[in-house]
């Protein structure tokens, strides 16, 4: 009498294509879902800028306005400050183009006269070492 011996068998090869398909499905998902958390915050974030855009345009709008020569002297009056506007000598105007050197120079750091000076060498603290 002959044994026969039957067995689930499942090839290797069968095995390995089914894990790797679901690796596979499993990784596109996970690529769709990191998509998708990416293009949300993207999106709170242009939210955030054009409101910070916003509130600066604002601030902007109110910084001019309390700059302007009929303000500055209604404060004056107002507050009793007793100032005087200024001579012609002392205004200085300043373009655009001006700013936009001058900032440029002082991020590079190109403008020695606006850097802390150190103090001299007569002012110096040191602890109190008196003898008693």
């Amino acid at each position: 009498m002959k044994i026969t011996r039957r067995h689930a068998f499942i090839h290797p090869l069968l095995l390995t294509t089914i894990a790797f398909a679901g690796a596979s499905g499993l990784g596109v998902v996970w690529a769709r879902h990191q998509i998708t958390v990416t293009a949300k915050r993207t999106h709170e974030l242009e939210n955030r800028l054009v409101q910070v855009q916003r509130n600066l345009d604002e601030l902007n709008t109110v910084l001019t306005a309390e700059q302007s020569v009929p303000t500055l002297e209604r404060r004056n009056t107002e507050w009793h400050l007793g100032l005087l506007p200024p001579a012609s000598a002392q205004v200085v105007r300043v373009t655009a183009a001006d700013e936009r050197l001058f900032a440029a120079r002082g991020v590079t750091g190109q403008l020695p006269e606006f850097a802390p000076r150190p103090a001299p060498a007569a002012v110096r603290l040191t602890a109190n070492t008196r003898a008693r």
